[in-house]
């Protein structure tokens, strides 16, 4: 009995030890799968951020693509500077550091030079450079004073893709005021505003020269370089830059076939040198035919003046300024309807401040309107008869005028349409104006003759037949028409005015600001 009971004690000893192995197995097989599940849960995890990684970089794609489509569609309604920043915000958009292209720093560097204050606002909306980034890009382009300019480099690249007939250009050139005084130039490591004359001594420049070019076929421009001097560039050195410019041009492909500029004294001296007078309105440089155009604003604005002060004498009669006084105290009493309705008191007298620059003062006084008032008195017997030889000659000016300043095929008239050998009534009106012009006679308060003054007269003459010469000269090369305003000097007057808005308004800058205006409008 005692083995027995030891026995079932052993037994039940060996199924309890069993048992607690098994509760032991158990939990192991608990804690493995306790393990097993979290790591599952961990690879579950990753897979689906691998996922989500993979779909938001399929989503970016996505974006892309439609970020083209939205540009492909909107390029037909939005300019190219527009489609420019609208591009440069889609691709810097939530960017820490940005990149930008040429093309956005080109249009940053115009916004900015227009206005500081205003770049800064738009610099935050629309994601555009910093003022530093602009600043080291202009600093690599290095432009000079002289000839040597890489203006010529670069314009050589660039007529490679032009049509032949896009380059024929007319070339003026003329002088802006600057202040005396001497600046320090880091990036060039030089001084400006000191020269030396031909004795050696030291001098302060006071004027800077400028040559630009205008397509005659395509309205491009370029400026091409700049000379400092004293006063203004005397006629001899005048000549040799123009031969010098119109060779170096010839070199890369370019043909100059028009020379404009004013009537300053310096550059009447040049057409002197050059043997131009109205019976001879062109010249040659190498084999290369070149005419010569005076600028017809300022031909238009000496004429005004010599109304102004002087008693014009045409074969129609006499002209004075009294005659338009009186046809405006008359157009001014009208209560309801006004034959000239733009002319003021400040037509009538001009501020004695850059007011006789001004050319719209000039233009819409000799003008078909004011000719057409003074025609209409004349008739109502409001004014006495003597008044209709200054009316014959507002609207003569205003012809003349029209047809030096045409700007497209067809004009609203026929003097304003682009000219061609076919044009009868403007190439007859214009040999009878060549005869008027002679004709002409300017006389001073007390009845003396002083036509010999006034180049004004002479310029005309030059102008009208350089433009009839040179319309026979292009049409020969394949134009179809002529388009005068592409010969006159306006795109040189805005680049002047551009560059007096740098700092403020600044009618005389310095050296250095007009060399730092000039190279930024060259990246322009």
């Amino acid at each position: 009995m005692r083995r027995e009971e030891d026995a079932k004690v052993q037994e039940t000893l060996q199924y309890i030890a069993r048992e607690k192995e098994r509760v032991k197995e158990r939990k192991r097989m608990r804690r493995r799968e306790k393990v097993s599940q979290s790591k599952f849960r961990q690879l579950l995890k990753a897979k689906s951020e691998a996922i989500r990684r993979l779909r938001r970089q399929a989503q970016k794609k996505e974006k892309r693509k439609s970020d083209t489509e939205v540009l492909e569609s909107v390029k037909t309604y939005l300019t190219s500077t527009e489609i420019t920043l609208l591009k440069n915000k889609m691709e810097n958009k939530r960017r820490r550091s940005c990149r930008y292209s040429d093309d956005v720093k080109a249009v940053a560097l115009s916004l900015s030079y227009k206005s500081t204050a205003s770049y800064k606002s738009l610099a935050a909306k629309l994601n555009l450079p910093p003022k530093r980034t602009i600043n080291r890009w202009t600093s690599k382009v290095r432009i000079r004073e002289g000839l040597d300019s890489p203006v010529f480099s670069v314009l050589e690249e660039k007529v490679k893709d032009m049509n032949k007939e896009d380059l024929f250009v007319s070339m003026t050139a003329d002088e802006i005021s600057l202040r005396e005084m001497c600046n320090y130039d880091q990036g060039d490591d030089q001084i400006l505003g000191i020269q030396r004359n031909e004795k050696g001594c030291i001098i302060l420049p006071s004027s800077a020269l400028v040559f630009m070019i205008n397509g005659i076929r395509k309205p491009w421009k370029q400026t091409l370089c700049y000379f400092f001097s004293k006063g203004p560039v005397p006629g001899t050195t005048l000549k040799e830059l123009v031969s010098t410019c119109i060779q170096k041009l010839k070199m890369i492909g370019i043909t100059v076939v028009n020379m404009t500029s004013d009537q300053g004294s310096n550059f009447s001296s040049l057409l002197n040198q050059l043997a131009i007078h109205p019976g001879k309105n062109f010249f040659f440089s190498g084999d290369q035919q070149v005419f010569v155009m005076p600028d017809p604003p300022h031909l238009i604005k000496s004429c005004r003046n010599a109304l102004l002060s002087h008693t014009v004498v045409t074969p129609d009669g006499l002209c004075t300024w009294k005659h338009i006084q009186d046809f405006y105290n008359l157009d001014r009493a009208q209560e309801t309807l006004r034959l000239a309705p733009k002319l003021t008191d400040e037509h009538i007298s001009p501020p004695p401040i850059y007011g006789k620059m001004i050319v719209r003062l000039a233009s819409q006084v000799l003008s078909h309107s004011v000719a057409s008032g003074l025609k209409y008195h004349v008739l109502s017997s409001n004014l006495p008869r003597s008044h209709l030889a200054t009316s014959s000659f507002c609207e003569r000016m205003d012809k003349i005028f029209d047809l030096l300043n045409s700007s497209k095929k067809q004009g609203k008239t026929t003097f304003k349409s682009g000219l061609t050998p076919s044009s009868a009534e403007v190439l007859t009106f214009i040999e009878e104006s060549l005869a008027w012009l002679k004709a002409i006679k300017i006389l001073d308060k007390k009845g003396v003759d002083i036509t010999f003054h006034f180049r004004w007269i002479e310029g005309l003459q030059i102008a009208l037949g350089s433009v009839v010469g040179l319309c026979h000269h292009m049409t020969a090369r394949g134009f179809d028409f002529l388009l005068t305003r592409r010969l006159n000097q306006d795109s040189l007057e805005n680049f002047f005015s551009i560059i007096r808005q740098r700092n403020g308004f600044n009618m005389n800058p310095s050296c250095y600001g007009f060399k730092t205006a000039f190279k930024i409008l060259q990246c322009n």
